[in-house]
């Protein structure tokens, strides 16, 4: 049985989506493999850390990177809260046919504003 993923995680991973297909031109198709958040404090704010798990065909290494560059420094709209990071921490790339695979992990940081 799957949990129920949160309304900032939802609304991250909607964010995520929409900008990953108006950035990258040459993506051909993108399924999300799975998603996990938990709870996260500080001393003077509390939020979410999400995790991302993405799949997509369509252009290459260099590309990508540039790409997960951009959405680092994007505003990616969440109401109700502030996304203070995103980061790729895994990239895996497999040559296909007709263009090559990548499977990305993505970690966030979601601050209720």
């Amino acid at each position: 049985m799957r949990g129920m993923i949160s309304t900032a995680q939802g609304a991250l991973l909607r964010a995520v989506e929409r900008f990953l297909q108006r950035s990258a031109g040459r993506m051909q198709s993108l399924v999300v493999e799975a998603t996990s958040s938990h709870d996260w404090a500080s001393a003077t704010f509390t939020g979410q850390r999400h995790r991302l798990d993405i799949r997509f065909t369509g252009g290459d290494a260099a590309h990508v990177d540039a790409l997960v560059k951009t959405l680092a420094e994007a505003e990616l709209a969440v109401p109700g809260h502030i996304v203070a990071s995103v980061e790729m921490v895994e990239h895996e790339m497999h040559d296909g046919d007709p263009a090559p695979a990548h499977r990305l992990v993505l970690e966030a940081l979601t601050i209720v504003d």
